[in-house]
């Protein structure tokens, strides 16, 4: 199977990435406004749970079950002081070609392009 390399087939498989996109939706205004800056809401809130939910820290699920949490309240999500203070269970060994593919880099970046697009972001890597 080609696994179509895109968000759009990263959320459909992974469903809480549908929770960080609302949480960039409702960022943009905050930030256009300046009642939220860039550093916070990109590092303290969307890039931290992304790399739970795709990348080399994917494979420990648990640790993103405060993303529903998000929706009701943007702001209010876990920092990143108190992620990088959760202790990682062992990753489990991908059980198909969708679950390696989303364990990579690629696939981080596939989510936190369209993350940044999202919530009008300037990609600096570009």
């Amino acid at each position: 199977m080609t696994i179509p390399k895109t968000f759009e087939y990263a959320a459909r498989v992974e469903p809480r990435l549908r929770v960080l996109e609302t949480t960039a939706h409702r960022l943009r205004p905050l930030l256009d406004s300046g009642a939220v800056g860039v550093t916070l809401a990109w590092h303290g809130i969307l890039k931290p749970h992304a790399r739970l939910l795709v990348g080399e820290q994917r494979g420990a699920p648990t640790q993103a079950r405060d993303l529903c949490d998000v929706q009701s309240n943007p702001l209010g999500v876990v920092s990143g002081t108190e992620i990088l203070a959760m202790e990682v269970p062992e990753q489990s060994a991908p059980e198909s070609e969708t679950e390696a593919w989303l364990r990579t880099y690629k696939a981080l970046d596939v989510v936190t392009d369209h993350l940044l697009t999202v919530a009008g972001i300037k990609n600096d890597t570009e």
